[in-house]
């Protein structure tokens, strides 16, 4: 008997248009044409069942048909854990599947006059970040980088965890200055700026 539980984003459905889904075991694999995205649930695949209605994909708890640790046994206690676990998966599932037909993008901006681009080849990026020497910053190679100008440098990839990780690690390389705008920034975030205090 499959179990929906009373989670408002794990009960959603998630548009799998074109992407075809396999399950072997704890592993969920996601694939348009040549390009594979696979989530692995590790142990707490015992927990879920997918279903796939039309273009859209459902996730199912399945209690009967799992043995469940006794704290777990509890109604209510049951009910919170799974519903973490809904939601948390579920978001997961639906970034590989937007990240398969849509991409991921974030723009990157160099801010100052010793910040900018050097060169973009590749195997990695070559970056002038204020200080006396260049830093050297290897590329990953399911991310692509892509310069606009010598100052914006968009990072661009299928897989949402790999681009967020890779324009944090490239802005980290700059320290930022908390007074003014000066540094590496990431265009999809809002920055606050301190004020001097007046003598």
């Amino acid at each position: 008997m499959l179990l929906t539980v009373k989670s408002r984003v794990g009960n959603q459905g998630i548009d799998i248009t074109g992407i075809t889904v396999i399950r072997k075991d704890s592993i969920i694999t996601f694939q348009k044409n040549n390009q594979i995205l696979s989530l692995d649930l590790e142990k707490n695949s015992q927990y879920f069942e997918i279903d796939q209605k039309d273009n859209l994909l459902f996730i199912f708890a399945n209690p009967e048909n799992t043995t469940f640790n006794k704290r777990l046994t509890n109604g209510k206690r049951l009910q919170k854990y799974l519903c973490g676990l809904f939601g948390l998966y579920r978001q997961k599932m639906n970034n590989l599947c937007i990240g398969l037909n849509e991409g991921y993008a974030r723009e990157l901006s160099f801010v100052g006059v010793q910040f900018e681009i050097i060169k973009n080849t590749e195997k990695f990026l070559e970056l002038d970040v204020g200080l006396s020497h260049h830093k050297v910053f290897p590329k990953k190679s399911n991310v692509e980088y892509i310069t606009i100008d010598k100052k914006k440098l968009s990072v661009k990839g299928i897989c949402k965890e790999s681009v967020m990780q890779e324009t944090a690690s490239i802005a980290k390389l700059a320290k930022k200055n908390h007074f003014r705008e000066i540094g590496i920034f990431d265009s999809a975030k809002k920055y606050i700026f301190k004020t001097k205090k007046k003598k």
